[in-house]
């Protein structure tokens, strides 16, 4: 039985390098010589053999210093809980506000919700999609259900401003972190 081994010339100066030669040669094709090179961005320091990438292309590298599992999770589900108790309360249990305070209760309630959801590890998105959805149902509900509340437009207009707020806060926060560590 005879085996055939393919070769290629590189011929480009550019592949040169990869292969490790100065001078282009002719090399078996599918076999590799040398260590293997991983493109890494411009400024992005090399990655340790086994761990994590240094940098993500398109993205910043994932900090070591962010807690994981339950930890993270746990203020987003307080914020949603507070968010129920405050959204359901019957009309006898509110007390008297000057006008306007109730869209302000909204507005930092969705920015509560939507910074300890990105703190949970929620992508924006699907996050925002969320809050919207929570925001339109909250509002059906709190004129369908016998609460002596109605639902409010504006009120579900002003919910989606503050998720907008939220993850605005939050990316401005991230950012601010990134810069200082």
């Amino acid at each position: 039985m005879v085996q055939t081994i393919l070769v290629r010339r590189v011929t480009a100066p550019t592949l040169a390098p990869f292969w490790n030669d100065p001078v282009p040669a002719a090399r078996p094709v599918g076999v590799r010589f040398g260590p293997i090179r991983r493109w890494t961005p411009a400024g992005a320091r090399p990655r340790a053999s086994g761990g994590p990438p240094a940098a993500r292309p398109g993205g910043r590298a994932r900090r070591a210093d962010r807690q994981t599992g339950p930890v993270r999770v746990q203020p987003f589900v307080l914020a949603l809980l507070l968010s129920l108790v405050v959204l359901f309360t019957p009309a006898a249990g509110v007390p008297d506000a000057p006008p306007g305070t109730d869209k302000v209760i909204h507005l930092a309630l969705f920015a509560l919700l939507a910074v300890t959801g990105r703190m949970a590890g929620i992508r924006p998105w699907p996050l925002l999609a969320g809050l919207t959805v929570y925001a339109a149902v909250s509002e059906v509900l709190q004129a369908l259900l016998p609460l002596g509340r109605s639902g409010d437009l504006l009120d579900g207009l002003t919910d989606v401003a503050g998720a907008l707020l939220g993850l605005g806060l939050y990316a401005a926060l991230d950012r601010f972190r990134a810069r200082a560590g």
